[in-house]
Formats: C-alpha cells, sequence, structure tokens
C-alpha cells in the first residue's frame, strides 16, 4: 500500500512579511484566496492540520467542502532551552 502525503501552506496572514511563529493570527483576505487557488481541482481523502487558526480554518473549509474528514493535531509546546 501507497501513501501520498501533500504538504500546503496557508495564505498570508492580517501580519504579512512577519515571522509569526506560536502567534495566531488569522487569514487575510488575501491569504484566503491564495489558499483557494492552491487547492482549487485537487481532492484528499483526509485532511490533517495544526490548531492555529490560519491553518484549521482553511482546512476545515476544505474538509467541508470535499465531504472529507478533518483533524487537527494535538497543541504542543516547545520546551525553553535551558
Amino acid at each position: 500500500m501507497t501513501a501520498l502525503l501533500d504538504l500546503v501552506r496557508h495564505g498570508e496572514t492580517l501580519t504579512p512579511g512577519r515571522l509569526i511563529g506560536c502567534t495566531d493570527p488569522p487569514l487575510s483576505d488575501r491569504g484566503r484566496v491564495q489558499f483557494a487557488r492552491q487547492v482549487a481541482g485537487r481532492s484528499w481523502d483526509g485532511i490533517v492540520a495544526s490548531p492555529r487558526v490560519r491553518t484549521r480554518t482553511s482546512a476545515e473549509a476544505l474538509a467541508a467542502e470535499q465531504q472529507r474528514k478533518f483533524k487537527a493535531t494535538i497543541k504542543a509546546k516547545a520546551k525553553a532551552a535551558r
């Protein structure tokens, strides 16, 4: 059995041009359009995303549109370097 994994990046957030890391800004209108263009005409058997707003909302909309199951991954906190 062969599995194929696609990694799709979310679009631009409301803080464009900045590294946002652990912060959680939503996508901008432009970011929603960018994401829609990336996934147009494509289909997946399942959809998994991080729990960040910018990824989760895109994945939820895609899953609903394609009538697919969606799972948000468990949020893990990074340990601070000592």
